[in-house]
């Protein structure tokens, strides 16, 4: 895991020793020879420098460093306080060592006897202590808590360094000189997480995340493959593989798209970011198409599995997934990848290529990368071969994308910053239905583009004002050509543009006896577009408003902890946010931190959420009725003369949930490296928008009876008489004649509840024949209740066709050393039942492995240009297992689950990563 670093170093008395920053080059006092700050780019201006070398000169006297040895070799080094040991082996091994002071406070190392490599000397010392740490590309090591409740992949992300002035103009020849000088230390300048508006704010929300090095030993090709191998994903709903078969429910593809569905509650009730901002939907404006997002230029991937509209605002009811793109980089990097189907014709192409400059008190970086797959025909599989020829199982998809990113500081406590992407992508798809026959060549394009424009600057003691100015827009347009008949049609273009303007005020209220108060405070104003460039009957646009607060209160901290644990912290945040075209709503939510002992933290969070109604759905210009006589058994002529609806609604209001998490995290001191986390969710989720699905059984189904209206307004009945869709199926009737009206427009009615764990085990340990790492981490549904009307009694969709099954797992076995490498990795999805027909039908369970080997050079292989060269094979699903037979799909005979499962069959990959 990653901790984000920026570098600042500011002048505070009452900061002094707040940080502890050991280059690993500094000798004995009186010795010029020090190493750089590991800031935002590894750079240290002279007259920070010299505040530093002075600072450590009056910081490291009396500790004792052991002295240099060789590889396979142990050092010797008295028992001493933690802090004194990670400066020793700082200037043992000429690193530097980042790290709070407060975090190894009355903490002492765990061992005398330490190895040689640096990575072995430091899990030892840190065993037991709660702590960790990581190396960015510069090799400075960051130390943190791996104990925080928020995360449970095990990093705090509290720090972020910045470089700053201190004083030149101190004597650097005298000891009293020396000592007012060291008062210019490193503060932290604590970064925004995902969940939290606060800089340095802890949620006790859980959040997994996931940097680089993780996703690479995946050894996936795209940001939807990474998104589909977590448990908590379902891969229902929109994706790639499930494009032309979804079902109405789950929404229109228009292009090809893959979203996210957490929880499996809609690709619509996950809220997408890139770096904490908002992208604009695609398609019919129903998802954030993940797919755009390439994934050379992703620094890490960060999940909240909560409830989070009282930071976000809508959408974010199953959870917020936060794309955090590489920003501090010196130097370039490229990236080559072929990978091919052991069966069938399906090749994967990819080329990345990273740019990226840094200086004292900036930073630049541009990102490009080209993607390129084959189809993949239904032929090429032996459970598909049923599908009418031809049918595509994966469409061919064609992809080019730039991202670009600036900052410069500026002033004494500001930073400008800027960043733009564009992307395009092109799809095609062959498709043939074996009920008309009728083979479809589908082309989609999608173009998507925008950036944000801002800056930060710190007023008071330690507060800090941000204001951003963000847009995003997104264009799908296509065609499609029958082959049976020669016909070719456009396919409807929709767009989407999202603009934004935040203001956001943060800092400390003040200290208390468990440290500092924080809050966050500010709004936001959204300016969001839908319309289609060919019909100017759709183009829709809201104003939404938003007004917003957070406050972090330690009650216990590292101060006073005692009878009241080590740690107990309250977070409390909510958002208010008014909609031009609906109404408002106000969204509280309040999370607590237990730290009773340490190694064992307790958390839980409580809060309301909702989603706002899609400009799609509230779109009423293609709304249709049609007048025909339905069975009635409770009238004397046995039928009713009605008029059935089906269409959109401009008066729908969002859909609303309730969330609450409780859970905890176990880091034993007694087993260093082991780590246990678990969460139980429970999550209510009303007012949902969706439509009855009454037609010839309205008046014989009882269920039906709160969508009849047995006096219909004659105003609407003329209205969709009018409308160019409707239609008239008597002979001598007409709409203002109707008896009855039976709403199937859209409605908030439907509701869905689910409840289950969350869980991840994590063991980490050294040996004579390498490091080791290996996790285990699942999601277990307990129940997933839907109801599609108020007055339905809730049916447990459960492990049913088309819905999330009880259990998910991911394990990762990983092993290191001198360079090499491999990962193991073993995804399962659980068996479920096939309910479509009166006889059900079991669906087996579902098992693969991935094999990621690879090799980094580091300084080896020069003579011939291959230093910093990483080079991996990389097998996705090694034993090439066919997904579980189901009969059927769609009218595609396609035979398997794209909801869970996938078709791409073994796939053999090289990769070579080159750093220049």
């Amino acid at each position: 895991m990653r901790t984000e670093t920026k570098g600042n170093i500011r002048r505070n008395k009452n900061q002094l020793g707040k940080l502890g920053f050991w280059p690993g080059k500094y000798r004995e006092p009186g010795v010029k020879e020090f190493g750089a700050v590991a800031g935002r780019n590894g750079r240290l201006s002279l007259r920070a420098a010299t505040a530093l070398a002075l600072l450590m000169t009056v910081g490291v006297t009396g500790v004792n460093a052991p002295a240099r040895a060789d590889e396979g070799q142990t050092i010797s080094m008295e028992r001493q306080p933690l802090g004194e040991a990670l400066q020793a082996l700082a200037r043992d091994h000429g690193v530097n060592i980042i790290y709070d002071a407060g975090i190894v406070a009355n903490k002492t190392a765990s061992t005398a006897d330490l190895p040689a490599s640096l990575e072995q000397a430091l899990h030892q010392i840190l065993a037991g202590s709660g702590l960790g740490f990581r190396r960015d590309e510069k090799g400075n090591v960051y130390v943190f808590p791996v104990t925080g409740p928020h995360d449970p992949a095990g990093d705090d992300e509290r720090s972020s360094l910045k470089q700053m002035d201190s004083d030149p103009e101190k004597s650097l020849g005298k000891r009293q000189g020396l000592a007012e000088e060291a008062e210019a230390v490193l503060e932290f300048e604590e970064i925004v997480v995902t969940g939290s508006n606060i800089r340095g704010g802890r949620s006790a929300s859980p959040v997994f995340k996931y940097d680089r090095e993780d996703i690479d030993r995946l050894g996936v090709s795209s940001v939807p493959q990474f998104i589909q191998q977590l448990p908590q994903n379902f891969g229902g709903g929109i994706a790639e593989n499930t494009s032309g078969l979804v079902t109405a429910e789950d929404g229109i593809n228009i292009n090809e798209g893959t979203g996210i569905n957490l929880r499996g509650l809609g690709n619509d009730a996950t809220l997408v970011l890139i770096d904490g901002r908002r992208l604009a939907p695609v398609g019919m404006g129903n998802f954030v198409d993940i797919s755009m997002i390439p994934l050379t230029a992703i620094d890490r991937v960060e999940v909240l599995t909560d409830g989070a509209s009282a930071i976000y605002g809508s959408d974010a009811v199953g959870g917020v997934v936060n794309f955090k793109l590489r920003k501090d980089f010196d130097g370039a990097e490229t990236r080559l990848r072929y990978g091919t189907a052991t069966d069938g014709d399906l090749d994967e192409f990819q080329v990345g290529q990273v740019f990226g400059s840094a200086w004292e008190t900036g930073h630049a970086l541009a990102s490009y990368e080209y993607y390129k797959r084959d189809h993949l025909d239904a032929n090429d599989r032996d459970y598909s071969v049923e599908a009418s020829d031809p049918t595509d199982l994966l469409p061919r998809q064609k992809r080019q994308s730039i991202f670009l990113n600036f900052g410069q500081e500026v002033a004494d406590r500001g930073e400008i910053f800027a960043d733009g992407y564009y992307t395009i992508r092109e799809s095609t798809r062959l498709g043939t239905n074996t009920v008309t026959l009728n083979t479809e060549v589908i082309d989609r394009n999608t173009e998507q583009y925008g950036g944000s424009l801002g800056g930060r600057f710190g007023f008071l003691r330690d507060w800090q004002l941000e204001l951003v100015g963000t847009i995003s827009e997104s264009q799908a347009y296509g065609g499609y050509l029958n082959e049976n008949t020669r016909i070719y049609r456009d396919l409807t273009g929709r767009n989407s543009r999202t603009m934004t303007v935040d203001a956001k005020a943060d800092g400390s209220l003040g200290t208390i006896p468990g440290g500092s108060v924080r809050m966050a405070v500010g709004g936001q104003f959204r300016h969001e577009n839908f319309w289609d460039p060919e019909d100017e009957a759709v183009d829709e646009a809201r104003d939404v408003k938003a007004l917003f607060g957070e406050v972090f209160v330690p009650f216990v901290g590292e101060e006073n902890s005692g009878a009241f644990g080590r740690r107990l912290e309250l977070t409390l945040a909510a958002r208010y946010e008014d909609y031009s075209d609906f109404g408002n709503t106000l969204d509280p939510k309040v999370g607590l931190l237990w730290q009773p002992v340490e190694g064992v933290a307790l958390r839980g969070t409580f809060g309301t959420s909702f989603r706002a109604p899609l400009f799609s759905e509230l779109d009423e210009s293609s709304n249709a009725g049609y007048l025909l006589y339905l069975p009635n058994p409770a009238v004397p002529s046995g039928a009713t003369l009605a008029v059935l609806t089906r269409g959109n609604n401009s008066r729908l209001q969002p859909e609303t949930a309730t969330s609450w998490t409780a859970g905890f995290d176990y880091t034993p001191a007694e087993v260093p490296g082991l780590s246990l986390k678990v969460t139980y969710f429970n999550i209510s989720f009303n007012n949902r928008i969706t439509a009855a699905k009454a037609y010839l059984d309205s008046f014989t189904n009882p269920r039906w009876a709160s969508v009849i209206d047995y006096s219909p307004d004659p105003a609407y009945l003329e209205y969709l008489a009018g409308q160019p869709r409707s239609g008239n199926f008597t002979s001598s009737s007409e709409f203002t004649d109707a008896e009855a009206l039976v709403d199937g427009n859209l409605r908030n009615m439907a509701s869905i509840k689910t409840s289950g764990l969350d869980f991840q085990i994590a063991y980490a340990f050294d040996t004579g024949i390498g490091n080791f790492n290996w996790s285990l981490s699942g999601s277990w549904l307990l129940d997933f209740e839907e109801k599609l009307l108020e007055t339905d009694e809730p049916v447990d969709q459960l492990d049913n066709y088309n819905y999330p099954v009880d259990l998910r797992l991911k394990s990762i076995l990983s092993w290191a050393k001198d360079g090499l490498s491999a990962n193991l990795s073993v995804n399962y999805t659980d068996g479920y039942t096939d309910r479509r027909s009166e006889t059900e039908v079991p669906v087996k369970s579902w098992t693969t492995f991935d094999l990621n080997i690879g090799y980094e050079t580091g300084d080896k292989l020069s003579a011939v240009g291959l230093q910093n060269t990483a080079f991996s094979l990389i097998v996705l699903n090694l034993f090439n297992q066919d997904p579980p037979y189901v009969t059927g799909n769609f009218g595609y005979n396609i035979n398997y689950d794209p909801a869970n499962a996938s078709p791409m069959g073994r796939v053999i990959s090289l990769q070579l990563t080159k750093k220049w």
